[in-house]
């Protein structure tokens, strides 16, 4: 599976199948345009894995800090496999790459999927508080 960057001014020509994906995902506080607008205003960046000619998924990435210090953060915003491959999994050298690019002392990511913490050390947590 190859991941490969997508320049801003290129998002259109892979929109249509960053969108399907979208909206697959579970909710959360952003729409579709949203993640459009942060990735065109080059506030997130694309990384979209193809497998030969097909579509494998993308990760949506964007540099974030830490709140005291001001430390660069990598966080995976998004991450969406469109066959049976692991995106996250294929694309976690670009990843890890891309943290030392930015001097990133960490990288994070959420999920509601407990099956994450098979494979990384849990650091932090949160925790939705259920209606009452």
């Amino acid at each position: 599976m190859e991941i490969s960057l997508v320049h801003p001014a290129a998002l259109r020509s892979v929109w249509d199948k960053v969108k399907d994906g979208l909206a697959q995902m579970p909710p959360e506080d952003w729409i579709p345009e949203d993640v459009y607008h942060e990735i065109r205003a080059g506030r997130a960046a694309l990384y979209v894995a193809q497998e030969g000619e097909a579509f494998g998924g993308f990760l949506v990435l964007q540099r974030r800090e830490t709140e005291f210090t001001g430390l660069p953060i990598l966080h995976v915003w998004l991450a969406y496999n469109a066959g049976d491959r692991d995106v996250f999994q294929a694309g976690e050298a670009t990843i890890r790459e891309v943290a030392g690019q930015m001097g990133a002392h960490r990288i994070t990511f959420g999920s509601p999927r407990l099956g994450w913490s098979r494979r990384y050390p849990l650091v932090t947590a949160t925790y939705e508080l259920q209606p009452s």
